[in-house]
């Protein structure tokens, strides 16, 4: 497989990775057995005081089984975090033009690699069995996501061969990161409905951003190697 056939494969991976989280975890939704942390009697997902992570629960804040949620979401989770490394190692390697994006995009890259390794350890540690670790994976997520998210935004603005729109994603994405990375360590407790809902809802924008970020570079990717595949 030649190399701009290598790139469009990890293009159709960086789409298919957010586009597959977004469409199961909706699903698991549907088949979450029920509670939340302000009232464990409701019924179904409560989008606003759910977070994502209760759809990974083995057993419900009803105390009841949630394996079909559990299923879906995990796998959704793994699947996600899996597909969006080759576009970490493909950037750097194949798409940085100089010395000084290379530099930016590898240091990006690390960190990229390290946050969908804990994406994936989210999906092995439903929080009701493996809370610690759990939590860990989540702690090292979201604040990895960022130092990415910036280096990423040099690493575009600063190659000529690259649309500049890419920089502007992470751009964008950054500005919501650090509001969330603030909410997860200065933010309000959980223990109150107020707190919660605050803290469910950021959660969702952030997960979203995150996701339709990484869904716009996979197609930016695509377009642009369409576009030299043109020229030859």
């Amino acid at each position: 497989m030649d190399e701009e056939n290598v790139g469009k494969w990890v293009a159709r991976l960086t789409i298919g990775g957010p586009v597959i989280f977004l469409i199961l975890s909706t699903f698991a939704m549907f088949f979450y057995a029920g509670g939340n942390g302000v009232n464990p009697q409701a019924n179904g997902y409560n989008f606003q005081l759910n977070f994502f992570s209760d759809l990974g629960m083995w057993i419900s804040y009803h105390n009841t089984p949630n394996y079909i949620s559990s299923i879906i979401f995990s796998f959704s989770v793994i699947l996600v975090g899996i597909l969006l490394i080759p576009f970490f190692i493909y950037i750097p390697m194949e798409m940085a033009s100089t010395r000084r994006s290379r530099l930016y995009f590898w240091i990006g890259s690390f960190f990229g690699i390290i946050a969908s390794l804990a994406y994936i350890g989210i999906g092995f540690t439903p929080w009701d069995q493996y809370l610690q670790a759990h939590l860990i994976f989540v702690f090292i997520a979201f604040p990895s996501s960022f130092p990415l998210a910036i280096t990423y935004i040099f690493g575009f603005y600063y190659d000529p061969a690259l649309p500049k729109k890419m920089a502007f994603y992470f751009m964008g994405c950054s500005i919501i990161i650090l509001g969330y990375i603030y909410l997860l360590f200065f933010g309000p407790m959980t223990s109150t409905e107020t707190g919660r809902l605050i803290q469910v809802v950021s959660q969702k924008i952030v997960v979203y951003t995150i996701n339709f970020t990484m869904l716009a570079e996979g197609i930016e990717l695509w377009i642009l190697l369409n576009k030299k595949g043109n020229k030859k």
